[in-house]
């Protein structure tokens, strides 16, 4: 690509194989494909799984494959933990073929597994060679369904879907005249499907019930629901399309009875003011200025509204926003949603004030939203906490952290490093944390001998904290700890020991953990990116739940402290 100048256009890249431009990324989720498929072999009856897979690929995703294979391994409690082969075939040759089918054979010799996850098209050869018939003796699955021969059955990693977001992602940036690498790369993940194929059948007296495919969803411009126009709301209430211009925009040349009925004309008829139309009529006015083009809300329905930005992490996303709407020529407000005041009530007071689109922020995963209209407003959640509204979200790249941190903290030269961190909430972000853990520790040839600390702080009071913490320390004594919990560094200094003399410690999260150590989540980059992906979803007017909903992932980076220092 040596001297192209990628400022002159708005950028878009398909998966990691090209790492320049430092574009904005569309690719499948990887992890949590792998986590599905795994736990889809195990419901079809396997029991000894293996993953075989390409591990240069591998390393260049970030480790998803086997970080995902590891929580799999986890979560559904295989006892047989079959280490994953990671395949080295790069230039292709015959005797990179002779020596990878030797090592294979040995691997398998060794482990005996009844169903294999693989990425490489020559593996199903290999096998073949081997003497191992497919399915009889070993099953198979793909990684991609579409591209090993002799294998239907695996992962269909929804490359339409992928094609669909990725222009989506495109017309969207240059919407917003979005051009060259953004200050803020992000990685937008799509989810993959399972699909089923004879290469791995259910085994014996099992009933799987197969689920059918969605079709795939209209690209926004050519959607059979069309934009309505000042027009249509003229014609029908029969006054001229100025007037209703001048009422939408609050002048006051128009009598309040006018206002309200071409307001409540154009929420019946679903209008939505189009941003990009608006600034190209400033523009035609000569009104450079930046001027409001739309309302957008931070939606909070805490109990106590005020807990809610009280964690640096949330006062974050929050300010980095706003910082973004202001940029872009929107006002973002707080909308307190108390517990009292039902679902359509509190849709028709954001109507009312024109809101176009919302910021859902964390909150409790139970949380009853009753039957408020999502499809009204164009929708963003901050992380996966908030689960029936089953919109795109942004949140930290919590896999892809874990490992950066272990890496850091073993090149510090610490060898028993431990992380200490709640099972629930790393089980409700699919299982990043115990993966990439696992994973790092894998790369790094570090034995887990250390098992990893489930530290619910719900569950425990203080004392019983403290001895809890207590006993696992004195049984595995970790030179260095990585923890999701605020409350560990407090209670291992009740317990006397010396942060970072006796033991080092760094959090998941250096905002909300009274560490100096740790991983930065950029929770106000997060905040920032935010908002600028809701703005572009209003520009295409894209509302509601979307049929292929994304994860945008931001990248964290790590943040020397006092409480880790190099050994």
């Amino acid at each position: 690509w040596d001297g192209f100048d990628w400022s002159k256009f708005s950028v878009v890249r398909f998966g990691l194989s090209v790492p320049q431009p430092d574009a904005n990324v569309v690719t499948s989720d990887a992890y949590r494909a792998t986590v599905m498929a795994t736990g889809k072999i195990n419901e079809y009856g396997y029991r000894r799984i293996g993953l075989v897979v390409n591990g240069e690929f591998d390393q260049r995703v970030g480790g998803n494959w086997s970080s995902g294979f590891y929580y799999a391994q986890r979560l559904l409690g295989l006892k047989s933990k079959l280490p994953p082969l990671l395949t080295f075939l790069k230039t292709r040759t015959a005797e990179e073929f002779v020596l990878q089918k030797a090592v294979l054979e040995v691997w398998l010799k060794e482990h005996r597994p009844d169903a294999l996850l693989i990425s490489d098209r020559e593996v199903p050869g290999m096998l073949i060679a081997l003497g191992y018939r497919v399915p009889h003796d070993i099953a198979l699955a793909g990684m991609t369904v579409w591209d090993i021969p002799g294998v239907d059955a695996g992962i269909d990693q929804h490359s339409q879907a992928i094609g669909r977001t990725a222009a989506e992602t495109l017309v969207k940036q240059l919407n917003v005249n979005e051009r060259g690498e953004p200050r803020d790369p992000v990685r937008i993940l799509i989810e993959s499907r399972w699909q089923d194929g004879k290469s791995l059948p259910p085994l014996a007296g099992r009933k799987i019930r197969f689920s059918a495919r969605s079709e795939p969803r209209p690209l926004p411009w050519v959607s059979a629901r069309k934009r309505v126009t000042l027009k249509e709301i003229a014609d029908r209430i029969g006054v001229s399309k100025n007037t209703v211009s001048l009422a939408l925009r609050g002048n006051s040349r128009i009598s309040l009875a006018t206002k309200e009925r071409i307001d409540a004309t154009a929420r019946e008829l679903g209008y939505v003011a189009d941003p990009i139309l608006q600034r190209l009529a400033a523009y035609r006015r000569g009104d450079t200025s930046t001027k409001l083009r739309g309302l957008i809300a931070w939606l909070n329905h805490w109990n106590e509204p005020k807990q809610l930005r009280s964690y640096h992490e949330f006062e974050s996303y929050w300010r980095g926003a706003g910082l973004a709407a202001r940029r872009l020529g929107y006002r973002l407000e707080e909308f307190i949603w108390p517990a009292s005041c039902p679902a359509q009530r509190a849709e028709q007071l954001l109507r009312e004030r024109k809101v176009l689109g919302l910021l859902i922020p964390p909150h409790k995963p139970d949380l009853d939203w009753g039957d408020f209209d999502w499809s009204q407003f164009s929708l963003i959640r901050f992380g996966m906490s908030v689960q029936q509204v089953d919109s795109n979200l942004v949140t930290a790249d919590h896999q892809r952290a874990i490992l950066m941190a272990v890496r850091r903290i073993h090149a510090y030269g610490y060898e028993r490093i431990a992380l200490i961190y709640d099972a629930n909430h790393d089980r409700s972000m699919g299982g990043n944390l115990f993966g990439g853990f696992t994973c790092a520790m894998n790369q790094a040839a570090l034995k887990p001998g250390i098992p990893a600390l489930d530290f619910n702080v719900q569950q425990f009071d203080e004392n019983c904290g403290a001895q809890v913490l207590k006993e696992w320390m004195l049984a595995h004594r970790p030179q260095a700890i990585i923890t999701t919990a605020p409350q560990v560094p407090v209670l291992l200094r009740k317990l006397g020991y010396r942060i970072p003399c006796d033991v080092a410690v760094a959090g998941t999260s250096v905002q909300d953990i009274s560490v100096e150590a740790g991983i930065d989540q950029r929770s106000h980059a997060i905040g920032q990116i935010a908002a600028e992906m809701l703005i572009k979803q209003i520009s295409l007017n894209e509302r509601g739940e979307p049929a292929d909903p994304c994860r945008i992932l931001v990248e964290s980076r790590w943040r020397d402290g006092k409480s880790l220092p190099p050994r």
